[in-house]
């Protein structure tokens, strides 16, 4: 994977390092601007809620991701507990689906650690 990285970042323009660094650090925030959706005891933890508001917040291309979680709660939550949530056959909500596999990995970095790997 690092070898596929460093070849996307000579080439101009493939490669965000931003979203790198956000896929092998997942999210930093503590602090939620809204309450987890789920509630207290919910099936997603506040940690996964506050990276969701991050991510939504700081890349474009999760912009409206935040929302897309409390509109479609029973569709994420369906997708979290599933054996493989990185399988084209999870079908995410869309805008979401067709994403690139770095905001795949992204997402998963925060959603479903343990899915990673597997989808890279």
């Amino acid at each position: 994977m690092l070898m596929c990285l460093m070849i996307m970042a000579e080439e101009e323009g493939r490669l965000d390092q931003r979203e790198v660094r956000f896929m092998m650090t997942g999210g930093t925030s503590v602090e939620m601007e809204r309450p987890n959706p789920t509630g207290e005891g919910g099936w997603m933890s506040d940690k996964i809620w506050a990276s969701i508001l991050q991510i939504s917040r700081e890349f474009e291309a999760f912009n409206g991701l935040d929302t897309n979680f409390e509109k479609n709660l029973d569709e994420w939550e369906r997708i979290y507990n599933l054996a493989k949530p990185q399988s084209k056959k999870a079908n995410w909500p869309a805008p979401f689906s067709g994403m690139t596999l770095i905001r795949q990995a992204m997402f998963l970095r925060i959603f479903r650690p343990d899915k990673v790997v597997p989808v890279i």
